[in-house]
């Protein structure tokens, strides 16, 4: 449990460290940002922002602001790492999204879980390195994006699993396809790779 809150702790690190590695302007914002953001430069006229119906309220001794949504996190507030050091101009949810994972809101950055697996490796190299556990029946709008590779290798990318089928596409034979024939086709190909190694 040390280990997962360590590997937490580093990860939202890296976060501040891309948001302010960015842009020193939104680093210094970030120290100003509090609970209930004032959100009326956003807005035009005499318009008011639609509050949420949610309440929010102070939980333990950190007193730190949790929506009524995560009742679970309040009992256990003090025992988890926050990050309060990161804000962005980005306001439309795609590229919200993707800057919330890779520090940048345009495409083709390393995901958090792509910097995790490349600076602290992996315990297996038959296995995907992370996977991505999808809400939704279309997933995210910027898709898997969110979670790529970026400019790093492909073997840091993670693996989405889907709730309806096989949990991960392409990893069963097809129906029409049967364990013996599978077995006859593989034996057959190894056996010309051998001859061919010793021709």
């Amino acid at each position: 449990m040390k280990q997962l809150k360590l590997c937490i702790g580093l990860l939202m690190l890296a976060v501040a460290v891309c948001a302010a590695w960015q842009s020193p302007r939104r680093a210094a914002a970030a120290q100003d940002i509090q609970f209930n953001r004032d959100i009326r430069p956003l807005l035009k006229g005499h318009r008011t922002p639609l509050g949420s119906k949610r309440k929010a309220m102070r939980n333990g001794q950190s007193g730190m602001w949790l929506s009524e949504l995560l009742p679970h996190y309040q009992k256990i507030v003090d025992e988890v790492c926050w990050l309060r050091g990161m804000s962005t101009d980005v306001f439309n949810h795609g590229p919200a999204k993707l800057f919330m994972n890779t520090g940048f809101q345009a495409p083709g950055r390393p995901s958090f879980g792509a910097w995790a697996i490349y600076g602290l490796g992996s315990e297996s190299t038959d296995l995907p390195g992370f996977v991505v556990l999808q809400s939704g029946p279309r997933g995210p709008r910027t898709g898997s994006t969110l979670w790529s590779s970026g400019f790093l290798p492909t073997s840091f990318q993670g693996v989405p699993f889907r709730s309806q089928g096989g949990p991960i596409l392409n990893l069963r034979s097809p129906n029409c396809l049967s364990r013996e024939r599978e077995r006859d086709f593989l034996t057959d190909v190894h056996g010309r790779v051998i001859k061919e190694v010793l021709a």
